[in-house]
């Protein structure tokens, strides 16, 4: 019986365990973080927030929220970083043409191709 539960507990844990982890998180969390960064009136830590939503998400494999978060910062090469992170990090866990979209948007040329290359060469770094 105590195996048992251990097994139970130990499998639980491996399930999430409530870390709270970006892969963890609903769209609902995405949502509620969403709603929480939009809020901020500091235009930088607004768009710090965004990024790191982003980027939360992307690792989640959540494209319409990272779109949403990447979408709203204004500054636009903090924008385009966001969409490279984005777009690395969406190719590493197999969501290639999401990846190649999200590159896609990014308007700075030099970094639009290194981060087509990356994901072309399978050079995500995840």
């Amino acid at each position: 019986m105590r195996a048992f539960l251990l097994s139970a507990i130990g499998v639980t844990c491996l399930a999430g365990c409530g870390t709270g982890t970006p892969a963890n998180q609903s769209s609902e969390a995405f949502e509620n973080r969403l709603n929480a960064a939009k809020l901020i009136t500091e235009m930088s830590k607004r768009d710090d927030a965004l990024a790191k939503l982003a980027g939360d998400c992307s690792d989640a494999g959540d494209v319409e929220y990272a779109k949403k978060a990447v979408q709203l910062i204004t500054e636009m090469g903090a924008r385009d970083n966001a969409y490279r992170v984005c777009a690395l990090k969406l190719a590493a866990g197999g969501k290639r043409e999401d990846a190649v979209g999200f590159a896609r948007s990014i308007t700075q040329m030099q970094l639009k191709d290194q981060t087509l290359a990356d994901i072309a060469k399978d050079n995500t770094g995840q």
